[in-house]
Formats: C-alpha cells, sequence, structure tokens
C-alpha cells in the first residue's frame, strides 16, 4: 500500500464514521429551554412575583406578572438537579430555586445548630 492509499482509506473511515453519527445525533430531540425570566420592575427593580394587582407595590408601575411556563426547566441553585430530576422547586428573589432535597438538608442544619449552643453564645440572663 502506498501512502496515499493509506490516506484514502483513512478519509474514507473519516467520512463513514461522521456520517454515521451525524445521522444518529439528528435524530435525538433537542432539549428543552430554560426558563429565565425577568420578575422586576422596569422602574424600580422591585421583585413583583407575588405581586397580583398589577402594578409594583413600590413605585406604582404597571407590571406584566411573568410566570414560568408549564413544562420549562429550572435548576436548583444548590444542587443543580432540574425540577425534571428533583421535583417541584422553591422560587427565590433573582431566578433562584431550591429543591425540596436541598430544604430538606437546610432544614437538619439549622435544627442541628439550634441544638447545640456554641461557646461564643452569651448565657441566657436569669428570669426574675
Amino acid at each position: 500500500m502506498t501512502r496515499s492509499d493509506l490516506y484514502q482509506l483513512a478519509l474514507g473511515i473519516s467520512l463513514t464514521l461522521n456520517i454515521s453519527l451525524y445521522r444518529r445525533f439528528r435524530r435525538l430531540p433537542k432539549p428543552p429551554k430554560i426558563f429565565t425570566g425577568n420578575s422586576k420592575c422596569r422602574k424600580c427593580g422591585y421583585d413583583t412575583r407575588s405581586t397580583i394587582e398589577g402594578k409594583c407595590p413600590e413605585c406604582g408601575e404597571p407590571v406584566d406578572n411573568v410566570r414560568r411556563p408549564p413544562g420549562s426547566i429550572v435548576i436548583c441553585s444548590f444542587c443543580g438537579r432540574s425540577n425534571r430530576q428533583a421535583g417541584p422547586m422553591l422560587e427565590g428573589p433573582g431566578d433562584v430555586y431550591i429543591c425540596t432535597r436541598c430544604v430538606d438538608v437546610c432544614h437538619d442544619i439549622v435544627l442541628k445548630m439550634r441544638a447545640k449552643p456554641s461557646a461564643a453564645d452569651p448565657p441566657e440572663p436569669p428570669v426574675v
């Protein structure tokens, strides 16, 4: 085999592999878009997600209540899992989300911190 025959063979194998990979991956469904809605007042920047009157409680500017469309994907800001993996999410300010598993972990941490007093805490005054 000459050198040009080896190049042609390598080119043929590469071309065959690329065509088969293209055919395989073009059939995959497109990933859904991740929701990044803006819920702030255009005038003052107030978080208007809980507003039901249709206006900003701070400045009175009319606002559009931006709601997450059904079926959209959000990511937990703590563990990185999507709502399809982790279930329902709690929404915080500024497009921050937390899944129920991370809420449980945080709750356990708070309970443990409350259970043992730290040395830096001053003693409670006596009740008279």
